[in-house]
């Protein structure tokens, strides 16, 4: 019986020594694991990851795979059985355009939309004024997207003075997205004598244009024409031979912006739309404008003498008509597209370019407004139906789902109010002496 306490003071030394000995082997055995060895780190590889996610590496606690806890490696990508629902990694991923289209909607259109109408009344203006001598209808358009987009990025008050005989406000009106744009046409001029200061850029100061001489002073008017005098306003006069305000100049880091045609889209629709009269003579086209086409441009330049140095080397209006039909074609075949429309400043090219078209594809089909007389030069200033029937081509043209175009301004403007692509095809190059060198 004596012996009974002595055994269990024994009992108890001996289970005290094994739980030291325990402590021991588990720190002899976890020592390595404190010691880093450069072999076996975890830490980041140097070399790139072939996950394609840029994402910090994950824990395994955090990896939410069925097989985290038996495998030794654990997975970094979800598989489709692990992760059922889509992730946003797996949605399309948006291309440079469609972003690039979106930020200018965004942050340029829609926030210069709510600054201009709050701050019309009081804010620095930048007037477009135009005269019944300046160049063509494109040139005019491209001039006043031009000054959208500097107005947008400098924070001023649009006003545009198309001026007579046939005023803007006759064919287009500002857009809903753009209520505080206002035409001065003539009895709102008064707005343009609050402009006290003047800067005068002539035709050397043009090719030299910042964004700094825009923005140097409180009230900048813009003249896309050549004058030789300064009214009292501030004024950059750009002479005809080089009419169009040149943004790529202006805003030179941003060159991939501002000519990009959906971005410049962006900018026309969000300050002009067609007025009433204008949409009353579409309204009659509609039915014929229903299926796609193509939309052909020849500027011919009849009227102007430029027929003759235009095309050279004794090419007659069939030659030519064959270049543009030969293009035309190969835009449909690619487009899968029959059917075609040809807008020119020379009537008679019509008869010309569809018995061209027949005889190479009698299957082809020409669209044909007889009604439309258009000039798409000097402004059409003769007379308000000539002036009506060029801003009614222009639209007929942007309606295309593709255009074939000679260079010029009147078909890129149609291309920006549709946000249609414009193709000035290899093939019219040779018709086009003017502007293109032969090969």
């Amino acid at each position: 019986m004596r012996l009974m306490p002595l055994v269990s003071h024994v009992v108890v030394l001996l289970l005290g020594i094994g739980s030291l000995l325990h402590v021991a082997c588990v720190r002899a055995v976890a020592s390595p694991t404190r010691t880093p060895n450069p072999s076996k780190s975890f830490s980041p590889s140097p070399k790139p990851s072939k996950y394609p996610t840029p994402t910090p590496t994950p824990s395994r606690s955090v990896t939410p795979t069925p097989t985290s806890s038996s495998s030794p490696t654990p997975s970094l990508t979800p598989t489709p059985t692990t992760s059922p629902s889509p992730t946003p990694s797996e949605s399309p991923t948006p291309t440079p355009q469609s972003v690039l289209d979106d930020f200018f909607r965004q942050h340029l259109v829609n926030r210069y939309a709510k600054w201009h109408r709050e701050n019309r009344r009081k804010a620095p203006r930048l007037v477009v004024r135009f005269n019944e001598t300046n160049p063509g209808v494109g040139d005019r358009f491209s001039t006043l997207v031009s000054a959208f987009i500097i107005a947008s990025f400098s924070n001023r008050v649009l006003l545009l003075d198309w001026i007579q005989p046939y005023p803007l406000s006759h064919f287009f009106s500002p857009s809903s997205a753009m209520p505080g744009i206002e035409f001065t046409d003539a009895d709102r001029r008064e707005e343009q004598q609050k402009a006290s200061s003047r800067y005068i850029c002539d035709k050397q100061c043009t090719k030299k244009l910042h964004l700094g001489h825009v923005l140097g002073s409180k009230h900048f008017i813009i003249y896309p024409q050549g004058a030789t005098t300064s009214p009292q306003h501030l004024v950059a006069h750009f002479s005809t031979t080089h009419p169009r305000l040149p943004l790529s100049k202006v805003f030179a880091n941003l060159t991939d912006v501002v000519t990009n045609v959906h971005v410049l889209s962006s900018a026309f629709n969000a300050m002009l739309k067609p007025a009433a009269p204008l949409k009353k003579l579409l309204e009659k086209r509609k039915r014929a404008l229903k299926q796609p086409f193509i939309g052909v441009h020849a500027r011919l330049g009849a009227g102007l003498g430029e027929t003759g140095p235009r095309f050279g080397s004794g090419h007659s209006p069939e030659q030519v008509a064959k270049c543009f039909v030969k293009s035309a074609l190969g835009s449909g075949d690619t487009h899968g597209i029959r059917k075609y429309y040809l807008a020119t400043d020379t009537v008679p090219f019509r008869d010309v370019f569809e018995n061209v078209l027949l005889r190479e594809r009698p299957n082809a089909s020409l669209i044909r407004f007889d009604d439309i007389m258009p000039v798409h030069t000097k402004g059409c200033k003769n007379n308000a139906s000539e002036c009506a029937s060029t801003m009614m081509e222009l639209i007929v043209l942007s309606k295309s789902s593709y255009i074939v175009a000679s260079k010029s301004s009147f078909s890129r403007v149609a291309g920006y109010i549709g946000n249609v692509t414009v193709e000035s095809l290899g093939v019219i190059k040779q018709c086009m002496d003017r502007y293109f060198k032969k090969a």
